[in-house]
């Protein structure tokens, strides 16, 4: 089993873009992390099994730095993440984690933001905002610096949503 001590190594993530964000193939997203675990302790986790652990990281509250109860496991290779999330779950201390796909949703809109902006700047205009897919389209839109999600029809307005804050 091999255990990093500062649980920070130098990760080269392999990433690809998909239609749910950029998925980062190295990586697997852990769901149903118990309060009370801590990073290293996922990393032995993962580390009992004969998996090459590169980095850890469980998402904590910004403001009372308690676990969210999920997080991220970075491994040597895609291989051995796909084999990680092909499990589906594993146990831990009688709790049950999911695993599943890592994906940078965040990085996504950022990038398309910047996108749509560089090339507004570039026409010497602002940014215009329309909707271009059809109407049960579940893709997002960016307004105004918040993502927007149609719920049910193009039209009238009063059924967009905001997703987050940009």
């Amino acid at each position: 089993m091999q255990v990093s001590r500062t649980n920070k190594r130098p990760v080269s993530p392999v990433e690809v873009w998909t239609e749910r964000g950029i998925q980062v193939l190295n990586r697997v997203f852990v769901r149903g992390i118990p309060n009370k675990m801590t990073e290293l302790q996922l990393e032995i986790l993962f580390g009992g099994m004969g998996y090459e652990v590169r980095n850890v990281r469980i998402v904590e509250d910004i403001k009372t730095g308690e676990s969210k109860g999920y997080g991220f496991v970075t491994f040597r290779t895609e291989d051995e993440a796909r084999k990680v999330q092909e499990m589906g779950v594993v146990q831990w201390n009688g709790r049950v984690l999911q695993l599943d796909r890592a994906v940078k949703r965040k990085t996504m809109l950022r990038l398309l933001k910047q996108q749509q902006q560089q090339f507004a700047m570039s026409q010497g205009t602002l940014p215009v905002y329309f909707m271009a897919q059809p109407p049960d389209s579940a893709l997002p839109v960016l307004m105004e610096g918040q993502v927007w999600c149609q719920e049910n029809q193009m039209l009238p307005i009063e059924n967009w949503m905001p997703l987050m804050q940009g």
